[in-house]
């Protein structure tokens, strides 16, 4: 799967936290999953190698979940940047249950970075 660029509109848009309201019942996932399919895991590179681990789920308008947030790069939680990946570039592992993306990480270290506050993810404004 080809990964999809952010278009500006994405970059501004405000979305809300899967991981700040989990009883916002109907949060619509692609066909199959659920949230604690993606939620916590480790994201991987073709290779196997660990890019960075899910920490909440974007909901859009339309209460549909599009995007995972997810801690990339660092060393220890240290440089890290969180980032929002299109929920139709990652593929869940048979298995491991790992999240496939694929993307290397100098893509993925070029993605918009995204805050959360109450409860309200935006784009990082730094």
């Amino acid at each position: 799967t080809e990964a999809t660029e952010a278009t500006p509109a994405d970059e501004s848009r405000e979305y809300r936290s899967y991981a700040a309201s989990p009883d916002m019942g109907g949060a619509v996932l692609p066909a199959g999953y659920s949230a604690e399919d993606f939620l916590d895991r480790e994201i991987v590179n073709e290779q196997g190698e660990e890019v960075g681990e899910v920490v909440d789920l974007m909901v859009d308008g339309n209460n549909h979940i599009t995007k995972v947030v997810a801690d990339i790069g660092g060393f220890l939680g240290i440089g890290e940047s969180r980032v929002a990946i299109d929920i139709e570039d990652i593929t869940v592992e048979e298995g491991s249950g790992d999240l496939l993306v694929m993307m290397d990480q100098s893509s993925l270290e070029a993605l918009p970075t995204y805050e959360e506050e109450d409860g309200i993810w935006s784009p990082d404004r730094d």
